[in-house]
C-alpha cells in the first residue's frame, strides 16, 4: 500500500481541545475524570470549563465522595480531612484525592485558618477578618472581601456566613 504524502503523526499534544472534551465525556466517572484531568495543565483547564463540567454533570448527575473535613478550632489546627472508604477501593477516587491539596499545604499550615462552610468542594475558610475559598481539588485559593463594618461571627457558632458557588457561561447561570 503506497501513501501519497508524509504520514502525520497524532500525538495527544496535537489534538484540539474539542478533541479532549469527546475523550473526557465518554469517561465512566467523575472519579476518572479527575484522574485524567490531572494528566497536564491543559486537561485539567478544559476539564474545568463550566460548558463541559455541564455536559459531563448532564450524563451522570450523581457525583462521588472524597471524604470530609473535620474541624476542631479549640485545637488550634487546620480542618484534617477524613477519605471515605470508597476512596480507598476506587483506584480512580484514590488517585484524584492523592493529586488534590486536601492536607491544606496551600494554607502554609497557618493553624489560624477555620472552616466557616464547604459547597461542591470548596471551602470558606477564615483567619481573622480574612476570608478565603479553597478548592483542594484545583488547588486554587482566592481571597474573598468580607462586609465591610461587619465583623464575622466566633467559629463554632451559628452558621451565619455561607459559601454561594457560581458557574457561569453565556448560556446559563447556576448556582449551587
Amino acid at each position: 500500500m503506497e501513501t501519497t504524502g508524509a504520514a502525520i503523526a497524532t500525538t495527544v499534544g496535537s489534538l484540539k481541545d474539542d478533541n479532549i472534551e469527546d475523550i473526557l465525556l465518554r469517561l465512566p466517572s467523575a472519579a476518572s475524570l479527575a484522574r485524567a484531568a490531572l494528566s497536564s495543565r491543559r486537561w485539567r483547564r478544559v476539564a474545568s470549563c463550566p460548558d463541559f463540567l455541564r455536559r459531563f454533570r448532564e450524563r451522570r448527575p450523581s457525583s462521588p465522595v472524597l471524604g470530609l473535613f473535620v474541624s476542631q478550632a479549640d485545637l488550634g489546627q487546620l480542618p484534617v480531612f477524613h477519605p471515605s472508604a470508597s476512596v480507598r477501593s476506587d483506584p480512580d477516587l484514590s488517585a484524584a484525592a492523592r493529586g488534590g491539596d486536601f492536607l491544606l499545604t496551600r494554607l502554609e499550615h497557618d493553624p489560624a485558618w477555620r472552616l466557616r462552610d464547604c459547597r461542591n468542594g470548596r471551602l470558606l475558610l477564615c483567619r481573622g477578618d480574612f476570608l478565603s475559598v479553597y478548592d483542594p481539588v484545583s488547588h486554587q485559593h482566592v481571597a474573598v472581601c468580607r462586609p465591610p463594618n461587619e465583623p464575622l461571627p466566633p467559629t463554632g457558632t451559628s452558621p451565619s456566613v455561607s459559601l454561594i458557588c457560581a458557574n457561569l457561561d453565556t448560556r446559563n447561570s447556576t448556582v449551587a
